[in-house]
């Protein structure tokens, strides 16, 4: 049985899987992301399946909606159903959400965007890059992707604005 189990702490299990599943560029570093966990920002769900740890997801509760910034699972459980059983639970507990993915370009991106669009995701229709999370480094373009909200330009560009102070602790995007 699979269960999504809030914790105030991550552990190296955690850590692990984070560093593995993400680029540098496409996450924050460790110190930091523990910060903004202790502070009750950021939020954590460990995945566990039979009792075993199986991935993890790392939400943000924002102004109107939940920001899901890394969703992993362990690769040996992969391709099985624990994703969409994943998005299903974390659906039932939090309704409207708000995902980055990758620009399609590649078979995992495109895979990736499938998947959520299955769980009942869609992107909206508008240019987003995902801010850098070092000095120095650039944007990386992207694609937002919603369930349970609108998807005109407004709702776009308050997501994006709350994401960019929030999440990404920089000044909000003021090009239109």
């Amino acid at each position: 049985m699979l269960i999504l189990q809030p914790a105030t702490e991550a552990t190296p299990d955690v850590q692990l899987l984070y560093e593995e599943s993400f680029p540098l560029a496409e996450r924050r570093d460790w110190a930091p992301q523990l910060q903004f966990l202790a502070d009750g920002h950021l939020r954590l769900s460990l995945l566990q399946q039979a009792g075993d740890f199986a991935g993890f997801l790392f939400y943000w509760p924002l102004n109107g909606f939940t920001y899901i910034e890394h969703f992993a699972v362990l690769a040996a459980m992969r391709g099985n159903g624990m994703g969409s059983q994943v998005m299903e639970l974390f659906c039932k507990t939090f309704h409207a959400i708000i995902l980055e993915v990758e620009l399609p370009g590649d078979a995992d991106a495109e895979r990736r965007i499938r998947f959520y669009e299955r769980a009942g995701f869609r992107a909206f229709g508008y240019p987003y890059e995902q801010p850098p999370y070092r000095q120095g480094e650039d944007p990386i373009p992207m694609m937002l992707m919603y369930k349970g909200m609108g998807d005109g330009h407004e709702v776009f560009r308050r997501v994006r604005s709350e994401l960019h102070t929030k999440v990404y602790v920089c000044r909000p995007h003021v090009e239109d």
